[in-house]
C-alpha cells in the first residue's frame, strides 16, 4: 500500500467519524427536546392538579363554615336537587372535579397514567354523566375545557362501557391514519 492510499483511507475514516458524531449529536438533541417537552407537560399537569385541589379545599372550607358538607352539596347537585343558594357552590366543586379529570385525561394521553387507573377514571366520568345534575352542569359549562377533552367526554355520554369506548377510540385512530 502506498502512502497516498493510506492517506485517502484515513480521510474516508475521518469523514465517516465526523458523520457518525453528527448523527449521534442529532439523536441526543432530539431526545433532550423530547425530555424537556415531557417535563413541561408533567409540570403543567401538576400545576392543574394543585389548582383543582386548592379549589376543592377552598370549597370544602367554605361549605363547612356554612354548616354544609361537600358531600351534601355534591350529592344534591348531581341529582339535580340543588337549591339556588347551593348552585354556585356545586358549580365550583364540579369545575374543580372536571378540571382534575381533564388533567388525568392529558396525563394518560402522555403516558403518565396507567391504563387501569384511566379505565376507572372513565368509569367514574360515565357515572357522573349518568346523573341529571352532572349532565346538565357539563352541557352548560363544557366550553371552558379543551376541545379534545370535551369531544372525549361527549363520546363517553353515548358509551355504555369502557370496552365500547376503546373500540370507538381504535376506530377513530384507524380512520385518522387511513
Amino acid at each position: 500500500m502506498s502512502l497516498e492510499t493510506i492517506y485517502y483511507i484515513s480521510q474516508i475514516i475521518a469523514v465517516l467519524a465526523v458523520l457518525a458524531s453528527l448523527i449521534f449529536v442529532g439523536i441526543q438533541i432530539r431526545q433532550t427536546k423530547a425530555q424537556a417537552k415531557d417535563a413541561t407537560r408533567l409540570a403543567r399537569a401538576q400545576k392543574h392538579q394543585k389548582l383543582a385541589h386548592a379549589i376543592t379545599e377552598a370549597m370544602s372550607l367554605s361549605l363547612q363554615i356554612e354548616d354544609q358538607t361537600v358531600e351534601s352539596v355534591f350529592l344534591n347537585g348531581i341529582t339535580d336537587q340543588v337549591g339556588a343558594a347551593e348552585l354556585q357552590k356545586f358549580s365550583a366543586l364540579m369545575l374543580g372535579l372536571w378540571k382534575h379529570l381533564e388533567n388525568v385525561f392529558y396525563q394518560h394521553k402522555e403516558g403518565f397514567v396507567a391504563d387501569e387507573y384511566w379505565q376507572s377514571t372513565c368509569n367514574y366520568m360515565m357515572l357522573l354523566l349518568g346523573r341529571e345534575g352532572s349532565q346538565q352542569w357539563w352541557d352548560k359549562r363544557k366550553s371552558v375545557f379543551a376541545r379534545e377533552f370535551t369531544q372525549f367526554v361527549d363520546q363517553l355520554e353515548t358509551t355504555s362501557s369502557f370496552e365500547e369506548l376503546n373500540l370507538k377510540a381504535d376506530e377513530s385512530i384507524h380512520e385518522a391514519h387511513v
